[in-house]
């Protein structure tokens, strides 16, 4: 759907608190600025740095279109669990490319920070993509809830995404490659964190993505690999314990659920566990090129023996798996053929957080009419009884009043005549002309033309029917709460009020699944329409 530079995904909303937040002050960073702009959108800042500097608890650093040559330091900034720190490129993914001015270090680099959303830049160079790490050592204010979304990372050094030391932390929807030195995404000691459709390749240093040094509760998810030495490796190889992860801890990575991967042509083992404890591995594609097995489980450098496993439905490129005596407990489903849904994969797949429109409308269709009135050819003036009454004025130009009941009025031109007093009944226009306001006091309308049409609402909270052409729905100032039924997206269109600035659009979902489109007390339900849908063209 629509790029939204402050919204995250449905996947990061689950490990962060800060899933409805919007920024309560906007610092805008520009090529054409100057660091001693206001950092207003006519004055902005020329460098990110600037900006992260002035940024403060609820802002959002919108970063435009153009090449920054910098390292970032975050400086420790954060935000708070509802006003987060949002560093975005506001003209959507990739279009603010941060190019590292110096390569012996981060593009980007965060210690201790926390709240905070990282999202839609390309990051080029430098000895990591982005990194963020505890702010001290022995586990000292440890990264915390923190998103990591729809960057484009490459050229780097050592790792393309390191995270260390962190806490409901999600990486979702990047594209990592270019990887000379070790990893495309690493994690040490990461706890309750989302790892979700990110592409990694052309990594020519170690593996793919990896979480281990004491790693917890942790959802890898969705990725596609292709090109890489080690694919996924639950668990690793590590050091400094006490330091980077407690001593107390016997293992690299324990519960840890790796779902619906697929590990392309890795050249070593498509997936490693070592040291890895209590986790499922289920529904992934796992594929190598080399003689070694697909799937290797076994022990880390510190003596953590792999325990527990659970292998289940996995499709393999081959019949070879390495495993230690008693890490597997489960090991069930896994063959060298099956179904693979290859469309929930890499940042393509990504879907938006969606808040939840619990909100109750007043909609109700009409009744079943008792009785019929029918005009002819010419100009007729109908009027209806005190019941239920499907009125039909025919071919002319017609006026038609209803009663006390719930009426249908059939419509053939755009010049017939509709009068409904307030409060009477539930009322509905059949439409077979190209273009019809809805008259005062009836709530429904149905397109009935398979040409097409405009219809303009009328304030209520109306049900709006399209026909089988290219419908468009044309909404007032205070329109209400509308019901679209039938909306063909890559069709039908809306148009809004000229008050109505698309910026201020929100998207939501009923607890049925619909798309509902709000803008201040005002919205537009979709029924039937998947709430991700790209609505680029539909205003």
């Amino acid at each position: 759907m629509t790029y939204n530079p402050i919204a995250i995904s449905a996947l990061a909303a689950d490990v962060v608190t800060f899933e409805n937040a919007v920024p309560t002050n906007i610092i805008w960073v520009s090529n054409s600025g100057n660091d001693r702009n206001s950092g207003d959108e006519s004055s902005p800042y020329k460098t990110i740095q600037a900006a992260v500097k002035a940024a403060k608890p609820g802002t959002a650093v919108m970063v435009k279109e153009g090449t920054y040559k910098e390292n970032v330091d975050l400086l420790g900034k954060s935000g708070t669990a509802d006003k987060p720190v949002w560093i975005v490129s506001a003209d959507g993914p990739g279009a603010a490319n941060i190019v590292a001015a110096n390569s012996s270090k981060p593009v980007i680099l965060g210690y201790g920070v926390s709240n905070l959303v990282i999202k839609g830049f390309e990051l080029t160079g430098g000895t990591e993509g982005i990194k963020l790490t505890q702010s001290g050592t022995n586990l000292t204010k440890l990264v915390n809830s923190v998103v990591i979304e729809n960057n484009i990372v490459h050229g780097q050094s050592i790792d393309g995404i390191k995270t260390a030391q962190t806490l409901n932390t999600a990486i979702v929807g990047n594209t990592v490659y270019d990887i000379k030195g070790q990893e495309g995404i690493d994690n040490v000691y990461m706890r309750n964190g989302v790892i979700a459709n990110n592409e990694v390749y052309d990594i020519r240093g170690l593996s793919g993505i990896v979480v281990k040094a004491g790693s917890s509760n942790v959802k890898i998810l969705n990725n596609y690999l292709h090109d890489v030495p080690d694919g996924i490796l639950v668990g690793g190889f590590s050091s400094d314990q006490g330091s980077v992860f407690p001593a107390g801890v016997r293992y690299e990575a324990k519960n840890v659920l790796v779902q619906g991967n697929m590990v392309v042509d890795a050249w070593k083992h498509a997936l490693n566990a070592y040291g890895a404890v209590d986790s499922l591995i289920l529904n992934n594609s796992l594929a190598n090129v080399s003689k070694v097995s697909v799937i290797n489980a076994t022990t880390d450098n510190l003596g953590y023996v792999s325990k527990g496993l659970q292998f289940v439905d996995n499709i393999l490129s081959k019949n070879y798996w390495t495993t230690k005596d008693g890490a597997v407990s489960v090991f069930s489903g896994n063959g060298l053929t099956g179904d693979f849904d290859h469309s929930q994969l890499g940042p393509g797949a990504v879907k938006g957080y969606m808040p939840i429109d619990k909100s109750v409308h007043d909609w109700q269709d009409s009744a079943a009419y008792g009785r019929v009135f029918k005009g002819g050819a010419g100009a007729d003036h109908l009027v209806g009884s005190s019941g239920n009454d499907y009125i039909d004025g025919g071919s002319g130009i017609d006026r038609m009043l209803g009663g006390k009941g719930d009426d249908i009025y059939v419509v053939g031109s755009k010049l017939d005549v509709v009068i409904e007093k307030p409060g009477e009944g539930r009322d509905t226009v059949f439409l077979w002309d190209n273009k019809y306001t809805l008259p005062d006091n009836v709530e429904n309308l149905v397109i009935k033309t398979a040409a097409g049409a405009t219809v303009i609402d009328n304030g209520l909270d109306n049900i709006l029917t399209g026909g089988g052409g290219k419908d468009t729905f044309v909404f007032t100032a205070n329109h209400g709460h509308d019901l679209i039924k039938g909306f063909q997206i890559g069709q039908d269109h809306i148009v809004l009020d000229s008050s109505v600035k698309l910026a201020d659009l929100k998207v939501a979902q009923t607890t049925g699944g619909d798309l509902v489109i709000q803008h201040g007390s005002q919205s537009i339900t979709l029924l039937g329409v998947d709430p991700h849908s790209d609505l680029t063209n539909v205003f």
